[in-house]
């Protein structure tokens, strides 16, 4: 059960919606408004995700892969680049038709935090935004990529005691 703390922090969130279609981009919204929450961006291609990313710095990203220009994935590898970009750490939610494993390994493993298929629901949405804005993971560095800490974290060695 959720607790009432957890829905005042999606409420007062903000939230940028990256996607080609704005029939995909409305559903979003609607669910998301459904949800209370108050402030919500939309772009429609990976450039303007980037540039409303850095003016707005929401507090989550939810992002499709079929962007033009940029694609999703381009988005969040660039995004995920702590040395060229300002705001690496932002929550970000894949919200995609490519649901295929491939697709899913790629998108958490350049630092998606969360992965959702469309057509979603509202309670999967909220599900999804939780877990980023009320159990955030911290980003870590694993091999080239920054990425949220994954969930299953191989022990630490024995300490020798």
């Amino acid at each position: 059960m959720r607790n009432a703390r957890d829905e005042e922090m999606v409420r007062a969130a903000s939230v940028l919606i990256a996607d080609r279609s704005q029939f995909g981009r409305r559903l979003t919204r609607n669910m998301l408004v459904s949800l209370g929450v108050r402030s919500v961006i939309e772009v429609a291609d990976g450039p303007a995700a980037l540039e409303a990313v850095s003016a707005n710095k929401p507090d989550v990203l939810i992002v499709d892969w079929d962007l033009p220009v940029l694609s999703g994935i381009d988005v969040i590898k660039r995004i995920r680049s702590p040395d060229a970009f300002p705001y690496p750490d932002l929550p970000i939610l894949m919200l995609t038709m490519h649901t295929e494993r491939r697709y899913v390994v790629q998108a958490l493993g350049h630092g998606a935090n969360e992965f959702l298929a469309k057509p979603t629901s509202t309670i999967a949405l909220k599900d999804r935004l939780i877990s980023v804005l009320c159990r955030r993971r911290t980003m870590v560095k694993l091999g080239e990529f920054y990425v949220p800490r994954p969930r299953i974290w191989p022990s630490q060695p024995d300490s020798g005691r």
